[in-house]
């Protein structure tokens, strides 16, 4: 059987501003995360693991979303340097899924 894409537009999702969950995970959605996604504070669950996500994983999206309980970023084709800092002021924050796929900084970038 043939693999099928669902080509869809994230940005619109951007506009949701008292969103509390954003679960996209196990599709095959593909492309880089859009930035305004940073715009979602009340934002407490953010998933979008196994799928076919790429591009960097960008500090300010993830530093922005300061109500975040649960992300999971996993199973993903993300690409390049990842600074736990980004998660400073989440106090709220219990549970983290960054890996497979994901270059952190502090491994890629070891001597």
């Amino acid at each position: 059987m043939s693999e099928s894409y669902f080509f869809f537009n994230l940005t619109g999702i951007c506009e949701l501003k008292n969103l509390h969950e954003l679960d996209l995970s196990d599709n095959m959605f593909g492309g880089n995360l859009p930035e305004c996604l940073k715009t979602l504070s009340s934002l407490r669950l953010f998933d979008v693991s196994s799928n076919r996500f790429s591009g960097m994983l960008l500090p300010s999206l993830i530093a922005n979303l300061t109500s975040l309980e649960y992300i999971d970023v996993s199973h993903n084709k993300f690409e390049g340097s990842f600074s736990f800092s980004s998660f400073s002021n989440h106090t709220k924050l219990e549970v983290v899924e960054l890996l497979v796929h994901l270059c952190l900084y502090f491994v890629c970038n070891r001597s």
